[in-house]
């Protein structure tokens, strides 16, 4: 089987301990395995990330090795948190950089969305509510301690199968802040122009793709997610409005209008009119969710809070009133503007919670009269000035789109459009080549679905389906394919898991691991049956050791036979299999020399008393003397019977 270059050989051993079981995934700086740690007595899963820089050029080492230090500090410093996996190592050899790090037995969040292979009904407003309040308390960890994530997307996050939490992974373009450059960029975003509307790639926002990276950056990747699995689109699909570059999305999902709101707060395409921080953008969800119960809208609990903040104090009557003054202020929605929410939407919810707001705004610092607060917290301001667009970041952008709606030629007659001189033109052109081959890869991919489909081979349609790269015209050509296959294959899989804990209870786990071996990892049952193979994997090696000892006490016996019998069904890949194969061809040996033994004392007797019939070698009789004494002969065998330590062997590991 050939293998890229860059990728590391299953069952190759890193540092003589971890030993290599499956490749997870690639990327642009390397690539993620699934490792075995063989010097623990369980043998651990865990994650290895190989960092390999492309070319021998000492400058590209050095990058390499920044980036990998860079992670490495990264994961330390956040590995105290549960739902953030722990660095277990990290070393460099010949051929890269590698980040040991705790497994996570899950499932990822792209699987679960409607855009994914597994899943295809959009999200209630009660799930996405609950993905925002998970992912903004891990956010507000890691901002906590100064950094940004910065490749914040479904596939990189993990819904735990121990508790069903989601856990946060690769920190690989994570960015340091340091604490006056907070400062700093808030007072240089006072000076800013308006800014240049051109268009957010997916889950990145504008300043982080013009390479200035904030808070914001994370909230606004984490409200393109929860807009994800509410709408069943993803963001190259989504239109943006013309005037203002804000997401259009509410006409595909139903939502509350509070929880719009919310949402529009979190994907502003200004990062300045977003929240200003992961810990106010969760305290203020909460406060929706416990305010907000009304599915229909909030006007009429509007007119309720209206009438019941009659009798509030004076102070309270004031901050009503400049409040007002904001709703009055708002430009008049047109049915453009209805797609994308305008100010207006953020004073309703302002007023409709009003009565929660001043606690909370009291607890955060900020007086009850100081309508600023309520301004920044629920988004009251103008609409953004347009600046010209950058015309090369635009054919991009539209390349982008065509590619994913299926038009390939004229993605690549944009793309060429790039001027040279561009910022992305580097990109445009690697973007031109990875097409082509993704292209054909997918359309290879969708014959070998279609043929499979058509002779009801139904988990190659899955498999075929999951090597498919994710292009949305060729994901919706499969999704028929492979809404049809699922069930099927989950069948299959449910007789295989029934099966294999028939074989488990008769304690053949060998038996049992083979048949979960054939479950395929694209259906439901596939995806939870992690937790299984490790437990039987476990009990294996017990079973194996068990064996290996019984084979021991037979031995001390001298007997040899049913030793071997026993050290024969210890399986290969477990810790003793080694010990087991040296001591066969022992008691082998032995078992041999036994019998030869025995033969000679035979012919002896044979000699002696012609008249005995000739016994069976194999009986313990004939270890007894014919005067019936039950001595042995009186033959030496020296350091025979001895039992032989096998010498450990030390595992070098491939280069």
């Amino acid at each position: 089987m050939k293998t890229e270059t860059n990728q590391l050989v299953l069952g190759k051993y890193l540092q003589g301990r971890y030993q290599i079981v499956k490749c997870l995934s690639s990327g642009a700086f390397g690539k993620t395995y699934v490792a075995k740690d063989t010097w623990q007595r369980s043998q651990p899963l865990c994650v290895v990330k190989h960092l390999k820089p492309n070319g021998t050029h000492p400058e590209q080492w050095e990058f390499g090795r920044l980036l990998f230090k860079s992670e490495a500090q990264t994961l330390e410093k956040l590995g105290s948190h549960e739902l953030i996996p722990t660095l277990l190592d990290c070393f460099e050899d010949g051929q890269g950089f590698y980040l040991v790090q705790e497994f996570i037995a899950g499932d990822l969040l792209s699987n679960q969305m409607p855009t994914g292979k597994r899943s295809w009904r959009h999200w209630s407003e009660a799930q996405g509510t609950q993905l925002l309040q998970e992912v903004l308390g891990l956010l507000e960890f890691i901002h906590s301690q100064g950094l940004i994530h910065g490749d914040l997307k479904p596939n990189n996050l993990i819904r735990r199968s121990s508790d069903h939490r989601l856990v946060i992974i690769d920190f690989g373009v994570a960015h340091q802040i340091k604490p006056n450059q907070v400062k700093q960029s808030s007072s240089f975003s006072k000076r800013l122009k308006a800014p240049v509307l051109i268009r957010p790639l997916g889950y990145i926002p504008i300043e982080q793709l013009s390479g200035k990276p904030c808070f914001g950056s994370d909230l606004y990747a984490l409200g393109m997610i929860a807009i994800e699995a509410l709408t069943g689109l993803s963001p190259w699909q989504l239109k943006a409005d013309p005037d203002t570059g804000e997401v259009c999305w509410q006409q595909y999902a139903s939502v509350s209008e509070p929880m719009a709101v919310f949402l529009n707060h979190m994907v502003r395409y200004d990062f300045r009119n977003r929240f200003n921080s992961a810990a106010s953008a969760r305290e203020l969800l909460q406060l929706l969710i416990n305010t907000t119960e009304f599915p229909k809208g909030i006007k009429t609990t509007i007119n309720h809070q209206a009438s019941s903040r009659q009798n509030i104090g004076n102070s309270m009557n004031q901050s009503e009133e400049i409040a007002s003054m904001s709703v009055s202020k708002a430009p008049i929605t047109t049915a453009e503007s209805q797609l994308c929410p305008s100010q207006a939407s953020f004073s309703e919810l302002a007023l409709a919670l009003w009565p929660k707001v001043p606690p909370l705004l009291a607890g955060m610092g900020v007086g009850m009269a100081t309508v600023n607060g309520i301004a920044l917290s629920f988004g009251v301001y103008s609409l953004l000035k347009v600046a010209p667009s950058n015309s090369g970041l635009e054919f991009l952008e539209r390349a982008i789109e065509q590619y994913q709606l299926g038009n390939l030629n004229e993605a690549i007659r944009l793309i060429k459009s790039v001027p040279d001189d561009s910022d992305v033109y580097n990109e445009s052109v690697s973007a031109r080549e990875k097409w082509r081959h993704e292209w054909k890869q997918a359309s290879a991919q969708f014959e070998i679905a279609q043929q499979a489909f058509n002779q009801q081979q139904w988990v190659d349609v899955l498999i075929a389906a999951g090597r498919t790269p994710n292009i949305d015209y060729w994901q919706r050509k499969l999704k028929p394919l492979v809404e049809k296959a699922l069930p099927e294959v989950e069948a299959v899989s449910q007789r295989l898991l029934q099966q294999a804990y028939v074989k488990a209870a008769g304690k053949d786990f060998t038996g049992a691991l083979a048949l979960l071996r054939q479950i395929s990892p694209e259906t439901p049952t596939g995806a939870k049956i992690t937790p299984k193979l490790a437990e039987y994997n476990h009990k294996q090696h017990i079973r194996a050791e068990y064996l290996l000892q019984q084979a021991y006490n037979l031995a001390s016996e001298r007997d040899f036979y049913r030793a071997q019998q026993y050290l024969s069904q210890i399986p290969q890949g477990t810790s003793t299999y080694e010990t087991a194969q040296v001591k066969l061809v022992e008691y082998s040996r032995k078992q041999h020399y036994l019998e030869e033994v025995e033969r000679k004392v035979n012919l002896a007797k044979a000699v002696v008393e012609p008249h005995l019939r000739f016994s069976d070698p194999f009986s313990k009789e004939s270890f007894i003397s014919n005067d019936g004494n039950n001595e042995n002969p009186k033959l030496n065998p020296g350091n025979r019977w001895q039992e032989v330590s096998p010498k450990s062997k030390r595992v070098t590991p491939l280069l």
